[in-house]
C-alpha cells in the first residue's frame, strides 16, 4: 500500500490498484448550536440525552 495525495492504492503483482474508503459518519455535529449569553449566567449543565 502506498498513497498518493489523498489517494491509497495497492500494489500486488506489480500492478497497482486505487483503494476505496467508505467511512460513516454519524453528523454529531451537525445539530450544533450557537447562543449569545451575556450576564445573569450562573451555571450551565450538558443535557443526558442531547436535546435541550
Amino acid at each position: 500500500m502506498y498513497n498518493s495525495g489523498i489517494d491509497v492504492f495497492v500494489l500486488e503483482g506489480g500492478k497497482s490498484t486505487k483503494f476505496t474508503v467508505n467511512i460513516a459518519s454519524d453528523n454529531r455535529f451537525d445539530n450544533e448550536e450557537i447562543k449569545s449569553v451575556s450576564g445573569n449566567l450562573s451555571a450551565y449543565a450538558v443535557s443526558p440525552d442531547a436535546k435541550k
